[in-house]
């Protein structure tokens, strides 16, 4: 930023001085002025002041021109100094020149202060670049010559004689005269100017200088002649070259090209033309000019197309007679008076006007007041006219509505706050969530008065970052709402930005995922579920392996004893052992779900009494169980194991339900279901049922929970205290059976599970095995077993070659191959592992039965469902034995299967 111009006036009247000043100001707005009367404080100001420019009049009571110009002649002799006076006449005014004044005006000519400043400021510069060339010359003639190639001026120096010195480049562009052409030559022959206008020749400024011994003051707007006929338009002056003796040695001439500065000028003149017709021509923006008896002065077009009248009709017409409604007429005269006559400023703000017509026109109006150069006022209303504006504010207000009702209707929970973490608004889903019923509601609140209050110093961390200018995108937090839930929320928040890029906000976001999570957790504990039926898949696979070794062995040591030894009897314990191991093993295999279904005719109440003793260790001591059999058989077609599973499910249920002792009521009847019964209860159907009623003293459920409790993984159950599987298992294997469940209960009042299955007419003792004849069935076909396990191996080849089968017996698949490929006879039966190293069973039995079509199979295994039905076996269509077995159950299997006919 530039300096100020510092301007000190000597003047005793406060008029002339503040006319002074105005004008001034007008020339140059931002000067500092100071004016004085006294010789005394003219002297002081010199120092404190330091001014630029000195203004004097020429008489004062106390003090004269003439005075301070010899006071600062002698104290500060570089600064222009000004003669404003209203009674110099022509002669006195040449001789305060000729003592030294750089200028004088006359306060009839006051407007020329601005011009006479800069021209003096302009005379200082050029006199203190001469002063400078001066030195210059005197200090090296090739420091002149690099000056005065580097300067933007053109400079010309001459001797005593006006002949041509010295000459930079500028000079010679601009004159069309090189150096060496021009250097001698009288300067009126090089430098001929002429006045722009009249085309008369100007004096050569070297001769002024050279008559007069003074510096010649700029002169502005004269053309050059160049050596090649062009015009230029220049500012030049002159300045005597003294040498050391004072005495005029040369001159020098300054001139410099104002070809840009009046395409600048011209260029000034354009704009001020555009902006008159730009702002004639606004197409919204009205805008009219007042004097002080309120008429029409000025007329834009926009005024013409918004107001109705055409210039020509505005012009001189009062401003209450156009556009002003009656009713505004008084207070609209009042305001304008008070501001043209006490300057108090009409406010801006919206008006509702009126048209040609009649008719009204709403604006946006502001008043600017305009001081012409006479001092006249004029009023200049600007209006904007609104009437699209509003229009287009209320489609903005309906896209609003819009936008709210979108922000709305989402399932995500939005909101808003400032800097200071105060909310601003959010939508109704968020505004649900924190407790009230209305959006309004949340305005002006922050997190402290929210239902989450003790989790505030959390989001405002988040909060700190957001408005450090982080983004913070899917963040899972947990909160508690005002009724003690506690959520998990999936949270985004991000800076809001103005349209500078500053942050002014925080807009958030987040998505209720307490569902998400728990169906994850569920996920999670079904996988940890899956896991430990896998992993008791194997180890029943192993033990099912070793149980029939211990079986197969046992069988071997009673035949080898004799039915007549000692140790017949501790044999047998060993085989019961075993046998009961296995049913172990089959009720874990249960409970992972991963036995082969395999339904049954059996009698209900006999499948229950030989489960009531697990069921008690389920329920431990604090529980009882007491079962009331129906009577008669209860005949249905049901694999036992799910009812094992039916059965320890509601167990494990009405255990978690009861809160220390208990009961738990199993009860069985058969029941005949009619169209009465189904018509009130959905997906029954009519028949005979035999039913199963599993009753707890639990704490019971409400509608609610009785509605979801067969979904899968529904659970009332804390996190890791239950998958929600277990009803929904329940249900399945009852759907699966054709039969139906529906549930009975109430809060504190326990629960009743009904279960219905299809009753069948037979009579399961019937259907009982009969007892096996202690001579095992015998042969004396060939047989091939395929087994890894060598105990089996050995134990089922010693079972069936006792029997008068001839036994190949092979420790692999490829063993059993090469066995078959050197034996000569027929192979009559394959009895094979299902599952082998490198091979398993059904793909050894497809390999023999492509060469002996007629050969028979017998599949054995020990691994679970899922592993079995993998390898492509099912006792649909395929001869199976679960491992372990023993010995009369094997020669019987082994009897009636190669008995079959092909």
């Amino acid at each position: 930023m530039s300096t100020p111009t510092r301007i000190l006036l000597i003047e005793d009247s406060s008029a002339d001085a503040e006319l002074v000043e105005r004008e001034v100001r007008r020339t140059l707005p931002h000067s500092e002025y100071m004016c004085v009367e006294t010789e005394q404080d003219f002297i002081a100001a010199l120092s404190s002041f330091t001014p630029d420019i000195i203004l004097s009049d020429y008489t004062l009571p106390q003090f004269s021109g003439m005075a301070a110009l010899e006071l600062a002649k002698a104290n500060v002799p570089e600064i222009p100094f000004i003669l404003v006076t209203g009674s110099v006449n022509e002669e006195t005014a040449v001789n305060c020149m000729k003592a030294g004044a750089w200028d004088y005006l006359i306060k009839e000519h006051i407007t020329r202060i601005g011009p006479g400043i800069l021209n003096a400021m302009e005379q200082k510069r050029l006199r203190d670049e001469a002063r400078s060339s001066e030195r210059e010359l005197r200090a090296s003639e090739e420091r002149l010559r690099t000056t005065l190639d580097s300067i933007g001026d053109a400079v010309i120096s001459t001797d005593a004689h006006g002949r041509i010195e010295l000459m930079n480049p500028v000079a010679e562009q601009l004159t069309g005269w090189s150096f060496v052409e021009a250097s001698g030559k009288s300067m009126r022959e090089v430098f001929i100017t002429f006045n722009p206008n009249t085309g008369a020749p100007i004096p050569n400024p070297v001769d002024l200088v050279l008559k007069y011994g003074k510096i010649v003051d700029p002169i502005q707007h004269t053309l050059l002649l160049s050596k090649e006929g062009k015009k230029v338009p220049i500012c030049n002056s002159g300045a005597p070259i003294l040498n050391s003796t004072g005495e005029i040695s040369g001159v020098v001439l300054v001139f410099r090209d104002q070809t840009a500065e009046l395409e600048i000028h011209r260029s000034l003149e354009e704009n001020e033309a555009r902006f008159r017709n730009l702002l004639q021509s606004m197409e919204i923006i009205p805008v009219q000019g007042y004097n002080e008896a309120r008429e029409v002065i000025y007329w834009n077009n926009a005024s013409e197309r918004v107001y109705g009248y055409s210039e020509a009709e505005a012009m001189g017409q009062k401003l209450e007679d156009l556009i002003i409604p009656p009713q505004m007429h008084e207070e609209v005269i009042q305001q304008s008076k008070k501001w043209y006559a006490q300057n108090v400023t009409i406010p801006t703000t919206e008006l509702v006007l009126q048209n040609k017509a009649g008719q009204p026109v709403q604006v946006f109006s502001s008043h600017v007041m305009h001081v012409t150069s006479s001092g006249k006022k004029e009023l200049f209303c600007i209006d904007v006219d609104l009437r699209e504006l509003k229009a287009a504010e209320n489609k903005m207000r309906t896209s609003q509505q819009i936008t709210k009702r979108i922000i709305n209707s989402i399932p995500v929970r939005v909101f808003w706050k400032d800097t200071h973490r105060v909310y601003l608004g959010c939508n109704e889903a968020f505004a649900r969530d924190a407790g009230f019923s209305d959006p309004k509601e949340i305005i002006g609140k922050n997190d402290i008065q929210m239902a989450w209050e003790k989790q505030t110093e959390q989001y405002h961390t988040y909060d700190r970052r957001v408005i450090a200018g982080e983004s913070i995108l899917d963040k899972e937090v947990t909160i508690i709402t005002p009724d003690g839930k506690k959520l998990t929320h999936l949270m985004s928040k991000v800076p809001l930005r103005n349209t500078q890029g500053e942050i002014f906000g925080i807009l958030g976001s987040y998505v209720d995922i307490t569902e998400q999570r728990q169906l994850e957790n569920q996920l999670q504990q079904a996988q940890k579920m899956e896991s430990i039926g896998r992993l008791a898949g194997g180890v029943a696979h192993d033990f099912n392996n070793l149980l029939m070794g211990i079986m197969g062995y046992t069988d071997i040591c009673k035949d080898q004893a004799g039915e007549d030894s000692d140790l017949i009897e501790y044999l047998d314990a060993i085989t019961e052992v075993a046998q009961r191991s296995a049913a172990i093993t089959r009720q874990l295999l249960t409970f992972a779900r991963k036995q082969i279904v395999q339904p049954k005719e059996l009698d209900l109440n006999e499948s229950i009494e030989g489960m009531l003793k697990l069921l008690r260790r389920l329920l431990g001591e604090d529980v009882e169980i007491m079962w009331s059999p129906g009577p008669g058989q209860m005949t249905i077609k049901m694999d036992p194991s799910q009812i094992d599973q039916i059965l320890a499910n509601l167990a494990v249920n009405a255990r978690d339900a009861i809160q220390g002792v208990g009961s738990l009521i199993i009860k069985t009847e058969a029941v005949i279901i009619d169209e009465k019964y189904c018509a009130k209860h959905e997906g029954t159907l009519p028949g005979n049922y035999v039913k199963l009623k599993v009753t707890d003293s639990g704490c019971g459920m409400d509608k609610e929970t009785i509605a979801n409790i067969f979904e899968p993984f529904y659970t009332t159950k804390n996190v890791g205290q239950g998958t929600g599987l277990g009803l929904s298992t329940v249900y399945g294997i009852v759907k699966q059976n054709n039969g139906f469940i529906n549930v009975d209960s109430a809060q504190g009042k326990g629960a009743s599970f009904n279960i219905f299955i299809p009753r069948i007419k037979t009579d399961v003792r019937a259907l009982k095995p009969k007892t096996l004849s202690k001579t095992l069935p015998q042969g004396t076909e060939t047989i091939l077993i395929a087994e890894d396990e060598k105990s089996i191996l050995i134990t089922n080849k010693y079972c069936l070659e006792s029997l008068g089968y001839t036994v190949l017996a092979a420790e692999s698949p490829e063993h059993a191959l090469d066995l078959v490929a050197n034996y000569t006879g027929k192979v009559h039966l394959l009895l094979t592992d299902v599952v082998m190293p490198g091979m398993n069973g059904p793909d050894l039995a497809k390999k023999l039965t492509e060469k002996y079509p007629d050969l028979k199979c017998l599949f054995m295994s020990g691994f679970t469902a899922d592993i079995i039905t993998r390898r492509g076996i099912s006792e649909k269509n395929m001869h199976f034995m679960s491992k372990p077995f023993g010995s009369e159950e094997l020669s019987n299997k082994v009897r009636k299967i190669l008995d079959e006919k092909s």
